[in-house]
């Protein structure tokens, strides 16, 4: 299968079309919210973000970054993509059940908290079991995107109807809610589409499970460091300035998502042909397009990148008056890190299809440990900032290693 279609003007501007506007609603989302909520209930509604993304990492167990790969590499696209589902419809369960006793059995956090962690994790865990690597390996991406598309206006249109609506200290828990039910529904129609498209036998199914588990796990302990440098830094910050300074960054962070949904995005459209051209090409060619999609992402990533560094300050005052101020210069550094992590992700597919998963793990893993170190130290001295310069050093350190593992792995082509 040619996945060349997937780069034509035509199929990147609907695309894009799709993707700009789901950005555009999440970015207003992200003020409303927060003018609304303030900077402590904010805090409180990004502590259980951090949980959603912990368990959607964990219960994808590397599929996010290999399953476009292999539904293309193994050919037998069907039995691969269900053993993938059984494998996260596993791991979701067992996860969820190891959150609720540390929640109910560990946890000092009261019973208000303990609810708002529970439906974002929830959330989470749907996102986690969400089919989109089918939709990428068929050329229906833009399918997918629309359903995501329906998403995000179900949530935009529900936490605008709910604060409305009900006036109480407690809406960040409807908020939480809508957001569950608004991945439940996206999710119900991308499985719609796959129960008619894509044909299930258990005896393949079972027998492709083994070789996933064993093509995956050194990529999910990777994405365990990844969370380390991504997640855990928020956790340290909670912990050491409280709520109302987890809140200055998690606001940071969620504006900072207008552009890795941009990035995102636009790794998917070329993954397929990521895995295609590295089993496939010469090393020239591989050269060329490794150099061709890192500039493409570069180059959309400073489209955003530079007007929102301009207009930052104004656009934050102007919208959520003088609360969320203090986050300016903690979303600037942030613009950094995101400046760099959209190439980072093109290099990714590069580095997993050329199955160099082990180095991966390593070089994330190690990260992820300098990560923690700069956290406790940063924030210490520099709180929501401090959190930021973890990331951005740790995750920097960790991209040019990655980097060098590829140009080094063409080199001996």
């Amino acid at each position: 299968m040619s996945y060349q279609k997937y780069l034509k003007p035509k199929n990147i501007l609907t695309y894009s079309s799709i993707n700009y506007l789901q950005a555009l609603i999440s970015f207003g989302v992200s003020f409303f919210l927060a003018r609304e909520l303030g900077k402590t209930q904010f805090g409180y509604y990004a502590h259980g973000l951090v949980f959603a993304n912990t368990l959607f990492t964990l219960i994808q167990f590397g599929q996010e970054k290999t399953l476009v790969r292999d539904l293309i590499q193994l050919n037998n696209p069907s039995a691969t993509f269900w053993a993938a589902t059984l494998i996260k419809l596993t791991l979701g369960f067992l996860f969820i059940i190891m959150l609720l006793i540390w929640l109910l059995g560990v946890s000092d956090l009261n019973e208000f908290r303990i609810k708002i962690i529970l439906l974002c994790g929830g959330s989470g865990m749907i996102r986690a079991w969400s089919p989109k690597a089918y939709f990428d390996y068929n050329g229906k991406i833009n399918r997918q995107a629309l359903y995501v598309l329906i998403d995000r206006i179900v949530y935009l249109l529900g936490s605008i109807s709910l604060i409305y609506w009900f006036h109480s200290q407690r809406i960040v828990l409807f908020i939480a809610v809508c957001l569950l039910l608004s991945r439940l529904i996206a999710a119900i129609l991308e499985w719609i589409y796959i129960y008619r498209n894509v044909p299930f036998h258990w005896d393949s199914t079972i027998a492709e499970v083994k070789t996933l588990l064993s093509s995956s796990v050194y990529v999910w302990i990777a994405a365990i460091g990844n969370l380390l440098m991504t997640q855990v830094n928020q956790l340290v910050l909670e912990g050491k300035m409280g709520a109302a300074e987890l809140g200055l960054y998690g606001f940071a962070l969620q504006l900072i998502m207008l552009v890795r949904l941009l990035q995102t995005q636009i790794t998917r459209l070329v993954t397929p042909s990521i895995a295609n051209i590295v089993s496939e090409s010469s090393k020239k060619e591989i050269l060329k397009k490794w150099g061709r999609y890192s500039l493409l992402s570069m180059c959309a990533t400073l489209f955003l990148v530079i007007p929102l560094y301009v207009f930052s300050g104004f656009i934050i005052r102007k919208l959520t008056g003088n609360e969320f101020v203090s986050s300016v210069p903690i979303f600037n550094v942030l613009l950094v890190w995101v400046t760099i992590f959209g190439v980072a992700l093109i290099n990714n597919q590069f580095l997993l299809s050329f199955r160099l998963q082990k180095q991966y793990m390593l070089v994330t893993l190690f990260f992820g440990i300098v990560s923690l170190y700069l956290s406790h130290y940063f924030i210490n001295k520099y709180a929501g900032i401090g959190a930021a310069l973890a990331l951005l050093i740790a995750h920097f350190g960790s991209i040019i290693t990655q980097f060098i593992l590829v140009y080094r792995k063409v080199n001996k082509m």
